[in-house]
């Protein structure tokens, strides 16, 4: 399904939750909404499924118009599957039966056959007659796919899909189901608070903030080019160091000079340097004082004041070792980067 929601506004008790709500979706692609608790993701996701009407714009799939003011297509007739944050696994049924629950209408022979096509799709044939009880929460997930892909839905929605399981799991689970929906040519909306689940299945991202979409763009863009500071500081990890910017768009700051992109007015900016844009260099004038540091295996997460008193992040290779307190040489990793007016 091509998803299109135009100027979306939508809330409960007269008030709106999600304001002014646009982007599209095409065929085919993986899109999650990203942003904290209470930004508008869920009221955005059954808008979209039909749950909650809009107060104004238009919502549409494949340019059939499902949703506007005084217009409102039940979720029954929007073809929409959905995945919900409690997957709503029904206790008394075994795998199998969960699966072909939504199949009532399709021949006894058929549904069994499409229910057993599923659960080896998502790998849990072995387990059709266990009980959800049974499930690890990470199987219990997958059943919960897989019934909501049983009807062969034009577009999927999955509210925070993985927000009871650990990390790694998490970040597994989003990786095979990315394979799953990609192999069946599958649309998919998945809401979450968690930037390592959106970067794992989306195709593009939308950070939303008080029921404000604040861009929709590709994780790369996100972390990279975000669009203003609340993406900046809600997408990865990163510090904001002052800096100048001239006519041409160059930008000189303490740890040197970079260009910047992205149109703007010259003077006094606020400079995003992520990890990975510091690197250390012993050769380099620039010196900074280590103050905190983060084991991660491979790497170490370096916190390091410069001799201003701006603060920035070095991703480093954990072999270096530096201790807290000592002084090292840093330079820029970059020659781009991206700039904040003041104010």
């Amino acid at each position: 399904m091509h998803l299109q929601l135009e100027s979306v506004s939508a809330g409960y008790a007269g008030a709106d939750v999600i304001r002014e709500l646009s982007f599209e979706l095409p065929r085919g692609s993986i899109g999650c909404l990203l942003g904290p608790s209470g930004s508008g993701k869920t009221t955005a996701l059954r808008a979209i499924a039909g749950f909650e009407p809009v107060r104004s714009g238009r919502i549409l799939g494949d340019g059939r118009l499902l949703s506007a003011p005084g217009w409102h297509v039940p979720p029954e007739a929007r073809a929409i599957g959905m995945v919900f944050q409690d997957l709503a696994l029904l206790p008394h049924l075994d795998t199998l039966a969960n699966v072909a629950f939504g199949l009532q209408r399709w021949p006894r022979r058929k549904r069994l056959a499409r229910a057993l096509a599923l659960l080896e799709l998502v790998g849990l044939r072995d387990h059709a007659r266990a009980y959800p009880h049974e499930l690890s929460g990470g199987q219990q997930q997958r059943v919960a796919l897989a019934r909501a892909l049983a009807p062969q839905p034009p577009l999927l929605l999955l509210d925070e899909p993985f927000s009871s399981l650990d990390a790694e799991l998490r970040e597994r689970l989003g990786q095979e189901l990315r394979r799953i929906l990609q192999q069946r040519g599958t649309t998919a909306l998945l809401v979450t608070h968690s930037q390592q689940e959106a970067f794992a299945m989306a195709d593009v991202i939308g950070v939303i903030e008080r029921g404000r979409l604040r861009q929709w763009d590709s994780a790369y863009t996100l972390y990279h080019r975000p669009a203003d500071r609340f993406v900046a500081d809600f997408v990865g990890e990163g510090a904001l160091v002052p800096g100048e910017r001239d006519e041409t768009g160059v930008v000189r700051m303490e740890l040197g000079r970079a260009r910047c992109p992205t149109p703007g007015r010259p003077g006094a900016v606020q400079v995003l340097l992520r990890p990975g844009d510091v690197t250390h260099d012993e050769k380099s004038p620039v010196r900074a004082t280590i103050v905190h540091k983060a084991f991660r295996g491979a790497e170490t997460l370096y916190t390091l004041r410069l001799g201003g008193g701006s603060t920035v992040l070095a991703l480093l290779p954990s072999h270096l070792d530096f201790r807290v307190g000592e002084t090292v040489g840093i330079r820029l990793a970059v020659t781009e980067v991206t700039a904040f007016e003041n104010g």
